[in-house]
C-alpha cells in the first residue's frame, strides 16, 4: 500500500496488487470550501476558495460582522447574522427593515370632532388641534367659534394660510411640509450624494430649491452631488510608468496596461512572468531570473521541471552481487519505506539485522 505525499498531484487509487498514488488529486474535494464558497482549481493541488457575502479566510471560514458599518438608521440596536445579513431593532418611532421610516403615531390615534392630529417629529410631541373656526371646551372638545381663522397666522414656519370653507389650508415654503408646514423636508433621504458622498440636510432650508443640503465628497470626486470625479491619469499624477504602459482610470483606482516585457501594479517592474503558469512539478518552488525560471525541487525528484523520480540505483551501488531496488520513505517520518509496485515480483530483504524493508528486484 502506498502513502501519497501531501505534494504530489496524484493521491490513492485500486489496482494490480493493491493501492498505489495513481488517481489525480481533487483539490476542491480534499480541502473544501466552507459557508457556501465556490471554489476554484489550480491544477491538482492549489485551489482558491470564492466567498460568499459576509465571509473571508482561505476556505470562507470567517464570519465578518456586517454591523461595523452601520447599517441601521435612527440610533438602532445592529444584530449581526449569517451570510452578510443583519437585524435592526427600532426604537420607538421608528419602523423599517433598517429603522429608516418614521411612525406617523397619527394612524392610530383619535382625537375629538373638528380636530386634527399632529405628530410633531421634532419634539416628538403628538397632539390634537382643534380645525380652523373651532377651539377647545372645558371638556376637551372643539366647538365652533366666530373668528378669521388665518388670524392668527396658524401656519408654521413662514407657511401663507389660505381659507377653505370653515377651515384653512397652509401653502408652505420651500423645504416644510405638514398640515400646518410644521415638519422639516429631510433632504437627505434617500441620499443625492454619489459614489459615498455624505449628505449633511440644511436647517432652517433657505427659500429657493437649490442649497437645501450638502454633501461630503470623497477625495478622489466632487460637485454638488460628487458626480465630478479627478481622473488619476491626467498629467503629473499619472502612476505607470512612462513610455512602457497606458493608464486606464477607474472609480477610485486605476489599471496600468503594461508594454510586453514590464508587469507590476504601475508597470515598474522588468521581465517576463515565467512562473505564472506553474511549470514545477511535484511540489517544487518556482525562482525566476529575470527572462527565466529554474526550480527548486522536493527530495526525490529533478529535472528542469522536477518530473523525473531520482534513480539512485544508477551504476548499482550494491556490493557482492546484490540487487539495487529504489524505495521511496514517507517525507519527515521514520517509518517503514515503502515499495514502487511493478509487475515484477516484490521480495524482502533485511539490511545489517535491521527491520525489513519494501525492496523490489527485476528477475
Amino acid at each position: 500500500m502506498c502513502l501519497c505525499p501531501s505534494y504530489s498531484m496524484y493521491t490513492f487509487g485500486v489496482a494490480g496488487f493493491g493501492s498505489e498514488c495513481t488517481k489525480l488529486r481533487l483539490p476542491c474535494d480534499a480541502y473544501p470550501c466552507l459557508n457556501g464558497a465556490r471554489c476554484e482549481p489550480y491544477g491538482n493541488i492549489r485551489r482558491r476558495c470564492l466567498c460568499q457575502q459576509g465571509y473571508t479566510g482561505d476556505s470562507c471560514e470567517l464570519d465578518i460582522d456586517s454591523c461595523l458599518s452601520n447599517p441601521c438608521k435612527n440610533g438602532a440596536d445592529c444584530i449581526d447574522g449569517p451570510s452578510g445579513d443583519v437585524t435592526c431593532v427600532c426604537p420607538n418611532g421608528f419602523s423599517g427593515e433598517l429603522c429608516e421610516q418614521r411612525v406617523n403615531r397619527c394612524d392610530v390615534t383619535t382625537c375629538p370632532s373638528f380636530a386634527n392630529c399632529v405628530d410633531n417629529y421634532e419634539t416628538d410631541e403628538l397632539v390634537c388641534i382643534c380645525q380652523v373656526g373651532f377651539q377647545k371646551d372645558a371638556f376637551g372638545n372643539c366647538v365652533q367659534v366666530v373668528s378669521n381663522v388665518c388670524s392668527p397666522n396658524p401656519c408654521l414656519n413662514s407657511g401663507v394660510c389660505y381659507r377653505d370653507g370653515a377651515s384653512y389650508k397652509c401653502f408652505c415654503t420651500p423645504g416644510y411640509e405638514g398640515a400646518r408646514c410644521q415638519h422639516n423636508i429631510d433632504d437627505c433621504e434617500p441620499n443625492p450624494c454619489q459614489h459615498g458622498g455624505v449628505c449633511t440636510d440644511v436647517e432652517p432650508p433657505p427659500s429657493s430649491t437649490s442649497g437645501r443640503f450638502t454633501c461630503q465628497c470623497n477625495s478622489d470626486t466632487y460637485g454638488n452631488t460628487c458626480l465630478d470625479g479627478v481622473d488619476i491619469c491626467q498629467g503629473a499624477s499619472n502612476p505607470c510608468l512612462a513610455g512602457h504602459s497606458r493608464c486606464i482610470d477607474l472609480y477610485r483606482d486605476y489599471f496600468c496596461e503594461c508594454e510586453q516585457g514590464y508587469y507590476g501594479k504601475n508597470c515598474t517592474e522588468k521581465g517576463n512572468l515565467q512562473c505564472g503558469s506553474f511549470p514545477c512539478q511535484h511540489g517544487g518552488t518556482c525562482v525566476e531570473t529575470g527572462t527565466s525560471y529554474f526550480c527548486q525541487c522536493p527530495d526525490g525528484y529533478t529535472g528542469a521541471n522536477c518530473a523525473s523520480i531520482v534513480d539512485n540505483c544508477v551504476g548499482n551501488p550494491c556490493l557482492n552481487t546484490g540487487n539495487c531496488g529504489r524505495t521511496l520513505r514517507l517525507l519527515g517520518s521514520d517509518k517503514m519505506p515503502l515499495a514502487l509496485q511493478t509487475s515484477t515480483p516484490a521480495k524482502f530483504v533485511l539490511h545489517n539485522g535491521a527491520a525489513p524493508s519494501f525492496f523490489l528486484r527485476q528477475s
